[in-house]
């Protein structure tokens, strides 16, 4: 299980992150894939980076897999992040001549590698088709997508019932099964819960004041389960002040301690919840992308400091791939972009 959320500041830059929620981990590592990096896609052939691209990925050790992004966002302002699907999503089996082929453990990578606005990636998937395609002997996982820039976003989602599709997102967040027109008309169950401050009314001759902060609120579904987190996801999303200063990187502070707080409210806790073996889900990392200063943002349920990588020229045009892994908070540090906002 997985919640994703996007928002855009005064300024215009935008802001994506991720949980990852799961039993375990998967040895995922945050990496930077350099300018001019060539991959070799399933059904495209040879391929190479127009520009660099940074998120969190298992990095496989050979050059036959491309890394396998969970999220990921490249410098031109444009990010992609696949969430869990299970049960509903539905891929070909092989190619069908005359689409465009996408393999979906390459998807987030691919789109990525060719484009910068979502407007570009909408117009290719009118003649998309995503194909499950095994690694290493295991089966594709069932995934869906949520597409951002600072204009928009999008929701790609291939299902058995409706086949590929591609949803205008204009609430921005996304979570889990079932499929998203679906949570779209959920929401409408909701639309009586609002942050006003509650006056007080009168009964009779009696009156009633709220204790504080909060009645209005009464009816959020406060579960680990999709249904609940996307309805948590959009209320907090829509909820939440736009901030916006002159300089960048206090803009750039404000805003993902929003967009990390916001993912708090929706992450999963050991014991909350558990799988059908017997296991707990929980969020393995939350992961957040700046586009203004091209940092990328994350923390682990081991660790809670929250560390950055920016893409700077050096690592944009490095040779290979730049990786470390997220638990080891050693390895990179802290980047300080405006204040310590571990304190």
């Amino acid at each position: 299980m997985c919640t994703a959320v996007r928002f855009v500041d005064k300024a215009g830059n935008f802001y994506f992150g991720r949980n990852l929620d799961w039993g375990c981990g998967f040895g995922e590592q945050v990496c930077i894939v350099p300018r001019n990096h060539p991959w070799k896609s399933a059904f495209s052939g040879d391929m190479t980076t127009k520009s660099a691209i940074v998120g969190s990925a298992v990095v496989m050790p050979t050059d036959e897999i491309p890394p396998l992004f969970f999220d990921c966002a490249n410098e031109d302002g444009l990010a992609v992040g696949g969430l869990s699907f299970a049960g509903y999503a539905k891929y070909s089996e092989e190619a069908v001549q005359g689409k465009v082929n996408v393999a979906t453990y390459e998807l987030p990578l691919w789109i990525l590698t060719q484009f910068t606005t979502v407007d570009e990636v909408e117009d290719v998937t009118k003649n998309m088709n995503l194909v499950g395609v095994k690694i290493g002997g295991m089966d594709p996982t069932p995934m869906h997508w949520i597409v951002t820039d600072k204009e928009r976003s999008i929701v790609i989602e291939q299902t058995e019932a409706n086949g590929f599709k591609v949803y205008h997102n204009d609430f921005d967040v996304l979570t889990n099964q079932p499929t998203f027109d679906w949570h779209i008309q959920n929401l409408r169950n909701y639309i009586n819960v609002d942050h006003d401050w509650h006056k007080p009314v009168t009964w009779t001759r009696g009156e009633l004041a709220p204790y504080g902060v909060g009645p209005q609120m009464l009816g959020l579904p406060g579960d680990t389960g999709a249904v609940a987190r996307f309805v948590r996801a959009a209320y907090i999303n829509a909820m939440s002040p736009v901030f916006g200063e002159d300089d960048i990187e206090k803009n750039a502070n404000e805003n993902i301690l929003r967009l990390f707080h916001t993912l708090n409210n929706v992450a999963m806790v050991k014991g909350m919840g558990a799988m059908a073996d017997g296991s707990y889900e929980y969020t393995v990392y939350t992961g957040g992308y700046a586009s203004g200063i091209k940092t990328y943002f994350w923390n682990t349920y081991e660790d809670p400091t929250l560390n950055s990588v920016t893409i700077t020229e050096e690592l944009a045009t490095a040779k290979g791939i730049q990786t470390f892994s997220p638990r080891d908070k050693k390895a990179w540090g802290r980047q300080a972009f405006a204040s310590d906002v571990s304190q």
